[in-house]
């Protein structure tokens, strides 16, 4: 099984079943996707915070 081309079985740890190992990979892909949109949506709005009060204009 090829999953973003790393050679490791997934299915090991679910006893071979490949497509609950797939499925468990995808999800924790999603996962770390989902933290580092939250934190580049943190970041920018802390951003957006500093550059609205060193100009004295609402944002």
């Amino acid at each position: 099984q090829l999953f973003l081309a790393i050679p490791v079985d997934v299915g090991i740890p679910y006893g071979g079943l490949g497509y609950i190992g797939g499925v468990v990979a995808v999800g924790l892909w999603l996962y770390v996707l989902h933290v580092c949109v939250l934190l580049g949506w943190a970041v920018t709005a802390a951003l957006d915070e500093q550059v609205a009060g060193w100009s004295g204009s609402p944002a």
